[in-house]
């Protein structure tokens, strides 16, 4: 009677609207951060493939794979410590990708349909951007290669950005998400790039790109992935809000403007070393002109607070 009744349980909180069905779904929970050549796989709970695995706590000699500074770039975490990585597109006579993989908690249900989100930002010196990037849903994992080089998943995966959702941001994070209905074999998430070259969506946001050089490509960190139920009316019960604020343009030389559909009451600027360079106090307002003549070259955080929210935003001063 008792495993009868622990089965019901389980069948319920398996229904339960609003739970991420993604374990370890910002990349935080690790085995060990001490293997100088460490993916998903080895490190990361719950994780495979992947091409770096970043975390405050890495490398703390080198900074190839720590945060926010590291080999590709910097940036922040969209939340915690840490994020993954993975090549979706090289300007190159060879294929590169990488995929990320895990288990979900529970098996999809049939019919039931479900909303899919991950946060990503284009790493600082890559210089093509590819909005091709989309999550397959598998009854059961499959090789998801680190090397990358001539491996391509050749399969259509279930839910795909937006190609009107340009992935160019190198100075924040951007929102993918897309919905689709599970069959009731779905156990398995990996996300990447399932198209070929010819097919991939991609921009070229720096002339000086030469085919065959690595960083004429698309590299992408990734953070907060997310599969969530949604209700019976298919709306999403928990479903992540595009960033409320954004700074533009971005990098700027001697004005940036906040704008945002929200109303704001104060802003605080803090340099990359996290000292206080500025701070306003402003009447509720949707946008505002900031002067930025006299900062310095570099990278900023601007946070902008509101009656009941705050988010910070990345500033790149040139």
């Amino acid at each position: 009677m008792k495993s009868k009744v622990l089965s019901c349980l389980l069948f319920v909180v398996s229904l339960s609207y609003g739970q991420n069905l993604v374990p370890n779904p910002s990349f935080e929970d690790t085995i060990s951060l001490n293997m100088s050549n460490a993916y998903l796989e080895d490190c990361i709970t719950d994780w495979k493939g992947g091409f770096g695995y970043f975390n405050t706590d890495r490398d703390p000699i080198t900074h190839n794979y720590s945060v926010p500074y590291n080999i590709l770039g910097y940036e922040e975490p969209k939340t915690g410590n840490a994020y993954s990585g993975i090549f979706t597109y090289t300007y190159c006579t060879c294929i590169v990708r990488n995929y990320i993989q895990c288990e979900l908690k529970a098996t999809l249900i049939n019919t039931k349909k479900y909303v899919v989100s991950y946060w990503v930002s284009l790493a600082d010196t890559f210089r093509i951007a590819n909005n091709s990037i989309g999550a397959l849903f598998t009854p059961d994992s499959f090789n998801v290669s680190n090397n990358g080089v001539g491996f391509i998943i050749n399969q259509i995966p279930q839910t795909q950005n937006n190609v009107n959702n340009n992935l160019t941001s190198k100075t924040g994070w951007t929102l993918v998400t897309d919905t689709f209905m599970a069959n009731g074999t779905e156990r398995w998430i990996t996300i990447g790039n399932f198209l070929t070259d010819s097919m991939s969506n991609s921009i070229i946001i720096d002339s000086t790109c030469t085919l065959n050089g690595l960083n004429c490509g698309a590299y992408y960190y990734i953070d907060d992935v997310s599969v969530e139920l949604l209700d019976e009316t298919g709306s999403p019960t928990n479903l992540p809000q595009r960033e409320a604020f954004r700074l533009s343009p971005n990098p700027a030389t001697s004005v940036v403007y906040i704008d945002g559909k929200q109303s704001f009451t104060g802003i605080v600027i803090f340099n990359a070393q996290g000292c206080l360079v500025e701070k306003i106090s402003t009447k509720p307002t949707v946008n505002y002109q900031l002067s930025i003549a006299n900062y310095k070259k570099g990278v900023y955080f601007v946070k902008v607070t509101t009656e009941n929210s705050m988010q910070c935003l990345k500033l790149v001063v040139q």
